[in-house]
């Protein structure tokens, strides 16, 4: 079996909830984990609150209300934690896995060379597509 088709197969294993097939409750339970997630979000606009990762700290119970929520719907409501930590791991593995494939590419040298590219209209450190003409 190729790892294609190994993926297939589990992608396949996966439980996706239907939308039509939830019940009014389960439908209002989402919308009202929707809704305290987006007011959550105004207060922490409101507050001066930027950096994403603050924003995404400040609102973990709202997001793992809107995660129970859906969860809940297949069945899986009390494996949030495990699922949670699962994602994690599979981000750090690619994270690590990105940086041993990830080297420097271009090693500059001490000296600086101009390269002449047709229809750029000057030099610098990155280009930009404005610089080219059409």
């Amino acid at each position: 079996m190729t790892r294609l088709q190994m993926v297939k197969y589990e992608a396949a294993q996966i439980p996706i909830p239907d939308p039509k097939q939830l019940s009014k409750e389960e439908k209002q339970r989402i919308l009202d984990a929707l809704q305290d997630l987006m007011d959550r979000e105004e207060e922490l606009v409101e507050e001066g609150v930027v950096e994403p990762e603050e924003q995404l700290e400040k609102k973990e119970d709202e997001l793992d209300a809107l995660d129970r929520a859906v969860l809940s719907t297949i069945g899986m409501e009390d494996r949030l934690d495990e699922l949670k930590k699962s994602v994690e791991a599979l981000v750090d593995l690619r994270r690590e896995g990105a940086g041993e494939q990830t080297e420097v590419l271009v090693n500059r040298t001490e000296e600086e060379q101009v390269i002449e590219l047709e229809g750029v209209s000057e030099a610098r450190e990155s280009t930009r597509l404005t610089d080219f003409s059409s």
